[in-house]
């Protein structure tokens, strides 16, 4: 359920931010603390 949670976030934040810079980034972090263990 976590994997999915991130994916959806994810897909999400890319309505905001268009890339995967920094703020991008710092966007998902705001909704998932540790997505980085979740990457696939």
């Amino acid at each position: 359920m976590d994997v999915i949670e991130y994916v959806v976030v994810h897909e999400l934040a890319h309505i905001k931010e268009h890339n995967h810079e920094n703020t991008f980034w710092e966007l998902v972090e705001k909704y998932i603390p540790n997505y980085k263990i979740l990457e696939l």
